[in-house]
């Protein structure tokens, strides 16, 4: 950030004065940290190192911190910005979430707006209107509006996965995870899991190894490509050194050997209508 950008962001933090903080349990705020074991409230944008709660967080507005960690339930109404963001249990944001550093979640996440940082991983569920990251790795479900861009995405899905836009990275891999239902017996959930595989729904991806299995999407352009059990491509899949197709899986289109990036232009193509 710009000398400009931060006497900027100094300056409306002034105008906003202290963020107000009300907690119910124990805990402790004293502008700089923030440590709840219980539950907090906080009015205005909080900007501290480190926040640490165990139990219930709300923020009416955005929170800026070098580390957060939460376990339980976490709200955010406006942006989260951290270096490390680690949440276990509900996380909720109305704005954009970044993590320079790295991402953990571990239950169920819902982010309006944008996902992006470097570590990205997830074990659950993580809905977002787009994602942006160096690496992503998650267990469970993904739910995004637009695209997803990273250097490496790797997904175990569990249940029904999807993806808006593009799905674009270096190397990709999708295995279908086990769908699990959860039944409640009384005050007990048992998890039961099916034959029935997870998937991902997605309209385009792109690479430069893609190994996919439990897939449907529209085309797929990757210089190694492995289609494998599963998967359902409408469209055409496009490689350049090498593509590989389960005997069980459906590609409507064409499989189409295009040249390197430097040569460009099609070179031969073959019809697996």
């Amino acid at each position: 950030m710009s000398a400009a950008r931060k006497f900027e962001e100094y300056e409306r933090r002034l105008e906003r004065g202290p963020a107000r903080v009300s907690i119910s349990g124990s805990g402790v705020y004293d502008g700089e940290i923030l440590r709840v074991s219980g539950s907090a409230r906080v009015e205005g944008d909080l900007m501290v190192s480190e926040v640490r709660a165990s139990g219930s967080l709300t923020c009416v507005g955005s929170v800026k911190a070098t580390l957060l960690r939460v376990s339980g339930s976490a709200k955010v109404a406006g942006d989260l910005k951290g270096g490390m963001v680690r949440a276990s249990g509900s996380l909720s944001v109305g704005g954009n979430l970044s993590a320079e550093e790295s991402l953990k979640i571990s239950g169920g996440a819902s982010i309006a707006g944008l996902v992006e940082g470097g570590e990205v991983r997830i074990s659950g569920a993580l809905r977002a209107s787009s994602i942006k990251c160096r690496t992503l790795v998650a267990n469970g479900s993904l739910r995004v509006g637009g695209d997803v861009e990273c250097r490496s995405f790797e997904l175990t899905a569990e249940g029904r996965s999807i993806i808006g836009g593009s799905l674009r990275a270096e190397e990709v891999v999708v295995r279908g995870g086990e769908a699990r239902t959860v039944v409640r017996i009384g005050p007990l959930e048992i998890s039961v899991s099916g034959r029935r595989k997870g998937f991902l729904r997605v309209g385009r991806v792109e690479g430069d190894k893609v190994d996919l299995e439990y897939v449907e999407c529209e085309e797929v352009r990757a210089h190694r490509v492995r289609i494998g059990r599963g998967c359902r491509v409408t469209g055409n899949v496009y490689y350049v050194e090498e593509v590989e197709v389960d005997p069980a899986a459906v590609v409507k289109g064409q499989l189409v050997r295009v040249k390197g990036p430097h040569e460009g232009g099609c070179r031969e193509g073959g019809d697996r209508s």
